[in-house]
């Protein structure tokens, strides 16, 4: 389980529909915050991978998605301190890209029980 779906109903007073909307929200700018922190990272942007990773971070949070919290927590320590090292950066990219379909799959699994 990537998503603590049960903690974040319990948060939202148990509105499955709140929490599938916020949730589907949630994905689709979880997706286009990391293609946009590697973009950056490609292009030696320390400053926008980091911006990215925390709101990256922080969203995860907020919707109990914890495993993905970390990594970019992670991540978000590496930019400010512009570390550039591929044997650091690809592990921890390769683990954020191993988490974000599970959340997406484990998000629509919701939605159509919640249809």
């Amino acid at each position: 389980m990537v998503l603590d779906v049960d903690s974040f109903k319990e948060l939202l007073g148990g509105d499955m529909g709140i929490v599938s909307s916020i949730l589907d929200e949630f994905i689709d700018c979880a997706e286009l915050y990391y293609s946009e922190a590697k973009a950056a990272l490609e292009q030696g942007d320390y400053g926008v991978a980091r911006s990215r990773f925390h709101k990256l971070a922080g969203s995860s949070a907020s919707v109990f998605a914890s495993q993905l919290r970390i990594y970019c927590l992670s991540g978000e320590r590496l930019m400010v301190d512009a570390v550039s090292d591929e044997s650091i950066l690809s592990p921890l990219l390769a683990a954020i890209e191993s988490v974000l379909p599970k959340l997406r799959v484990e998000i629509e699994h919701i939605a159509k029980l919640n249809r």
